[in-house]
């Protein structure tokens, strides 16, 4: 029977409903705890919970790293821990025993890898265009955008946290985290999406992915990724090809932050500056100059290293995608009138995911980076 009756209808609502809860236990911990937890530590630093006393601790709260890591990295770990716990009692679905290494060998793993971080950078590509549309067109009906704090790309990669506070965040972002959300993601969320249709499970978990990394910046390419490890996850029918493509992700990007920490850029922008102002000094700045352009080594081999890769990937992928879906035509997964009728439109008419989409985007827009 390729369309439901009333009472299947019904059934299969119910199951999308509970399987909503998995997404509202991860944003009530990544979103709401985590905002009445700085709150309430900013009104006890500050003494008081009118604004501008509050607004004073906050300003403490931030700069203390210790509780920026337990705002930044502990809540959302929690979330997404408590979300695995009720997917895996809504499934019945144990992403544990997906952590093994059958099902793919290391030239899948090569193939497979090239053609996600190709396909992540074709996402990063659009992510561009789209925030620069999107700023272009807040800047033309009064900048409906919010403004961006000036001291966000300071504070990202100014190497100013204790030794063991970086090994934590290194830790959370490289390793923990990864595997967090691939047992999450591509563990019990795209399992309990895929019941009626693969199709629908790798694009709607990857669309949910992108969106909850809740920032325009990294939403497209991170839904790429989402959409790359869900289709390896279902192909080899396990987990540890996406935690390794995953953790290699993030590692990448936390090597390129690290080497931006090297440099003081308000320390370059002020000698330039003293350079204009006083051209006849020149020869007074070379040294400095020199000793401040050295800074920027790191930053240019990383960046020029994980560029080429990035690029290499990207051709792999374009090669492939024409090989393979353009000359073939062929489809990744088709999608039958049995599983279409189950899926998108009973989602797209549920309250709760409505809800829980509806404030992913607004999030999501509210935040470029």
């Amino acid at each position: 029977m390729d369309h439901p009756d009333y009472n299947e209808k019904k059934r299969l609502r119910s199951y999308y409903a509970r399987l909503s809860l998995m997404m509202i236990a991860f944003l009530a911990f990544f979103n709401l705890f985590s905002t009445i937890a700085e709150y309430l530590c900013s009104a006890y630093i500050g003494g008081g919970f009118d604004k501008e006393t509050v607004d004073a601790g906050r300003t403490v709260f931030y700069s203390d790293p210790r509780l920026n890591v337990l705002s930044s990295y502990a809540f959302p770990m929690v979330g997404e821990i408590l979300a695995i716990i009720i997917g895996m009692a809504i499934t019945g679905y144990d992403p544990f025993k997906k952590l093994r290494f059958s099902g793919f060998d290391g030239k899948d793993l090569i193939r497979d890898g090239a053609l996600t971080f190709g396909v992540s950078g074709l996402g990063a590509v659009v992510g561009v265009l789209v925030l620069a549309a999107v700023t272009a067109i807040s800047s033309v009906f009064g900048g409906f955008l919010p403004k961006m704090d000036p001291d966000v790309l300071e504070k990202a990669v100014t190497g100013n946290r204790p030794l063991w506070i970086q090994v934590i965040v290194f830790l959370d972002t490289c390793i923990l985290g990864p595997v967090v959300e691939e047992l999450l993601f591509r563990g019990v969320l795209l399992q309990g999406l895929r019941k009626y249709g693969n199709a629908f499970g790798i694009i709607f978990s990857s669309i949910l992915f992108g969106l909850c990394h809740q920032n325009l910046g990294q939403c497209f390419s991170a839904m790429a990724f989402g959409l790359c490890a869900a289709v390896i996850a279902v192909k080899t029918d396990s987990l540890m090809p996406g935690i390794i493509l995953h953790v290699m992700n993030n590692t990448f990007s936390s090597v390129l932050l690290a080497s931006m920490e090297l440099v003081d850029i308000t320390q370059l922008t002020d000698l330039y500056r003293n350079m204009l102002q006083d051209p006849s000094k020149l020869t007074e700045y070379a040294a400095e100059l020199n000793r401040l352009i050295g800074q920027f080594v790191p930053v240019i081999v990383s960046s020029s290293v994980m560029g080429l890769f990035r690029m290499a990937c990207l051709l792999f992928t374009l090669a492939t995608g024409y090989k393979f879906y353009i000359k073939k035509k062929g489809r990744v997964f088709a999608s039958s009138a049995y599983s279409k009728s189950r899926t998108w439109g009973l989602v797209f008419t549920s309250i709760p995911w409505l809800c829980i989409l509806a404030f992913l985007i607004i999030v999501t827009f509210s935040h470029t980076f």
